[in-house]
């Protein structure tokens, strides 16, 4: 019974705390829940290096609202990183039955690729919501595909 009204107490002291945020306040502690981190805009490093290389080694995505953390907005945005370097930088795309997705090709010098080891980082930008959301590491596999027009790839984001 104790036990009962603290946890009670605890849940009412918590309540209260959470009714006195502004409504600012609220989105920013669901966003932190969430794992978005919190930026002003499109960061200035989200442009792809192209490479001169006449053979690169490339692979697929595709991701649709399924594996996006938040609603996708027409000015969002979402990029492949390998090695800290922005390798593709994609917009939403719509199609005339109204999936909408991203679908982009990430590309890497055969030079990267015979080295191995390479792990592709996706970084999700929503900006209605001023967050970029960061993928769990996802391997680099020359000649695959990454989800389907219809059936889109769920990243793991990280929390």
């Amino acid at each position: 019974m104790k036990k009962n009204i603290l946890s009670l107490f605890v849940l009412l002291a918590a309540l209260a705390v959470f009714a006195g945020c502004s409504h600012d306040d609220k989105t920013e502690i669901i966003n932190i829940i969430e794992g978005g981190q919190q930026v002003t805009g499109l960061p200035d490093d989200w442009k792809a290096v192209h490479e001169d290389n006449i053979y690169p080694k490339s692979m697929m995505v595709i991701i649709d609202q399924t594996g996006i953390p938040t609603e996708i907005g027409t000015n969002d945005r979402l990029a492949a990183f390998v090695g800290g370097v922005c390798r593709n930088v994609s917009e939403p795309l719509v199609g005339t039955e109204g999936y909408t997705r991203y679908q982009f090709k990430i590309s890497l010098p055969a030079s990267m690729v015979v080295a191995g080891g390479n792990n592709v980082e996706l970084r999700y930008y929503s900006d209605k919501n001023h967050l970029i959301f960061t993928s769990q590491p996802i391997p680099f596999v020359e000649d695959s595909h990454l989800g389907e027009y219809m059936k889109g790839y769920k990243p793991v984001w990280k929390k």
